[in-house]
């Protein structure tokens, strides 16, 4: 009895890495990816000044990053907590929202992604260059691999 109870405990605890590695959509291709630093903000934030408002309500951590997506690479579909910015340095870069519709981001172009609605990137037919700053809450991960939505076939 013990043992079968054991192996029902087992399988329903495996339920999750099983989804995670069934359905969750991961980087394509080798994409070069550059950590310039990770820092950050110990006190909560208020700005409101210029018509732009920035805030926390706690620690939060600022991650810089430069992206190089060659041809064929995708960033797969994933979330981010927080607010992400990303600014296009090179190339066409292909962005598209759990809503399947796709934005086509070109050099010195910027576009933001905040709060947990999957979305993807793809480069277009050549290689594309992207700087990001993230904002996430302080020791959280900056990206979260996520399931493709259901338009996307």
């Amino acid at each position: 009895m013990r043992k079968l109870l054991f192996a029902g405990l087992l399988a329903f605890a495996a339920v999750p890495l099983v989804y995670g590695v069934a359905f969750a959509t991961p980087v394509v291709g080798m994409p070069t990816i550059t950590t310039f630093l990770r820092s950050t903000l110990a006190e909560p934030v208020h700005f409101n000044e210029d018509r732009i408002k920035f805030q926390t309500k706690g620690a939060a951590d600022v991650i810089s990053q430069k992206i190089t997506w060659n041809a064929g690479d995708g960033s797969g579909w994933h979330t981010h907590p927080g607010v992400v910015l990303v600014s296009v340095d090179s190339g066409v870069l292909n962005y598209q929202t759990s809503d399947c519709v796709i934005r086509q981001y070109r050099r010195g172009e910027s576009f933001v992604e905040s709060g947990m609605e999957a979305a993807r990137v793809v480069p277009s037919s050549s290689a594309s260059t992207v700087y990001i700053t993230y904002v996430v809450p302080q020791g959280a991960a900056a990206r979260e691999d996520a399931p493709a939505p259901s338009c996307a076939g």
